[in-house]
């Protein structure tokens, strides 16, 4: 059982070096749009980037990307919506609130031409306060396929949450080091979150 490390900037920091306005409007991508809606989640556009097509490739069919308009960083965005799943009567929904974390690892194995990724498991609390979501996992790695063409490395997580959808963020540069401030702006960050469930109203109700 892999021990959960925090979610906090420090620990994000950490993992990559251990390897080694604006425009606020939602994006113009309608059947992006939909997953989202479809996902329960928000995405708001970072200041100072903006949306850069997908590319196909054998190895991650992701659904969104933005890029920084003068510094070499995208960003891809791949989400599995779980509301399909959870209506099959064959598909138990303890399964599919699972196995996110060996999909973040397949993935691994696929951009960096086989190699094994160290994930780090974030606290479900930290989780909760910065995307709405219950789980997640991080990792980094060197690039060596097809999906990471035209990049050096990738600082990598996927976030769930419970019966609603898994969302893997991507995060695509030559060296990390001199983009840090960028990578770890909260609104670079936390662009994609889920959307907050209401909290039941814990109001006493006055006796009859």
């Amino acid at each position: 059982m892999r021990k959960p490390t925090a979610l906090s900037t420090a620990v994000f920091l950490c993992l990559l070096f251990l390897s080694c306005a604006a425009d606020a409007a939602q994006p113009k991508n309608n059947p992006f749009k939909k997953l989202l809606a479809d996902s329960g989640m928000t995405f708001t556009m970072p200041e100072g980037f903006k949306e850069v097509p997908v590319i196909e490739n054998g190895d991650v069919i992701y659904n969104y990307a933005i890029a920084h308009k003068e510094k070499k960083l995208e960003i891809r965005y791949m989400i599995e919506p779980l509301k399909d799943a959870l209506t099959d009567k064959n598909s138990p929904a303890a399964y599919e609130n699972a196995g996110y974390d060996s999909t973040l690892m397949t993935i691994c194995l696929n951009i960096t031409g086989g190699q094994l990724c160290n994930l780090q498991q974030f606290y479900h609390d930290d989780v909760m306060a910065e995307f709405n979501g219950d789980d997640g996992y991080t990792t980094f790695a060197p690039l060596n396929s097809e999906f990471g063409k035209g990049f050096e490395t990738s600082n990598f997580f996927v976030i769930h949450k419970n019966n609603t959808a898994n969302a893997y963020i991507f995060f695509m540069q030559d060296d990390p080091r001199p983009l840090l401030d960028l990578i770890t702006r909260d609104d670079v960050f936390h662009a994609l979150k889920f959307i907050e469930t209401p909290k039941p109203d814990s109001t006493p109700k006055p006796k009859r």
